[in-house]
């Protein structure tokens, strides 16, 4: 099985060709690679140039087949995704942040003084009881 991988920047294509050969004997074993095997195949021996993605299939139901009746090549195609390229930013004003304000309301302390009770005539009370009849 020979394969050849071919990468297109202008048109953003990568193509994969794979080339079986004819099976004459009926103790040469049988090959068939579809997708998946292809997709394998792809993912070991494949380096995209720099920034460049691997996009959807075009044809994904290809197979080839080492059968002599059958095509012995088969090409699938991919589109590459090419690198973004950051947009240049603009020059605008920069706008100035203020602080924003608590939208919570505050509580004023109280400036009276609590009411004190005098302990003193609470004891006096305790030490004089009221008188019996």
């Amino acid at each position: 099985m020979n394969f050849d991988i071919n990468i297109d920047k202008n048109k953003n294509v990568l193509t994969i060709t794979i080339v079986l050969s004819a099976r004459h004997r009926i103790t040469t074993s049988k090959k068939k690679v579809g997708y998946r095997k292809m997709k394998k195949l792809l993912d070991e021996n494949l380096k995209l140039p720099k920034g460049y993605k691997l996009g959807k299939c075009v044809n994904p139901l290809a197979t080839v087949d080492n059968s002599v009746d059958t095509p012995l090549t088969t090409t699938w195609s991919f589109e590459l995704v090419p690198p973004l390229v950051p947009a240049k930013p603009t020059r605008t004003a920069k706008r100035k942040t203020t602080k924003k304000t608590s939208t919570k309301s505050t509580r004023r302390k109280s400036t009276k003084k609590k009411a004190t009770t005098t302990l003193a005539s609470s004891e006096a009370k305790i030490e004089n009881p009221p008188e019996e009849k």
